[in-house]
């Protein structure tokens, strides 16, 4: 039940941010283009479709992912002062700059808290 809430969530940000009407754009422009130089459209269309497909799992893949580790984390060491410290990859931090490591921090604060709520639910359940 809690995937198909983060999998509608997820579907309700995308069209609130009109991450479909670009991609829609990009494949007019694309097919304007390829018509104009003789390619076949389909091809094309088939070629953007699976690319969107790919960008919204890997996205869905990264949560889920994001989710395991922090699942490991409080599984074996429970909830600990220092687990934001633990979830940050220091080589991605240590090569932004200081307003952008702000920023990268209050994310992984976020993603963290909603994976907190997803484990305590789960474990509710877990027998």
């Amino acid at each position: 039940m809690e995937d198909l809430k983060f999998i509608a969530k997820e579907a309700k940000k995308r069209l609130k941010t009109g991450f479909w009407e670009e991609h829609k754009d990009k494949i007019g422009s694309i097919k304007e283009i390829a018509k104009t130089e003789g390619i076949k459209t389909s091809n094309i269309v088939k070629y953007y479709q699976t690319t969107v497909i790919r960008e919204v799992k890997y996205k869905a893949d990264e949560t889920e992912n994001f989710y395991e580790k922090v699942k490991s984390i409080l599984d074996s060491v429970g909830e600990v002062s220092d687990i934001i410290r633990r979830l940050i990859d220091t080589d991605t931090y240590n090569k932004l700059p200081y307003d952008r490591k702000q920023k990268y921090v209050m994310e992984l604060s976020e993603k963290y808290r909603e994976a907190l709520k997803r484990y305590k639910r789960e474990k509710k359940f877990d027998f």
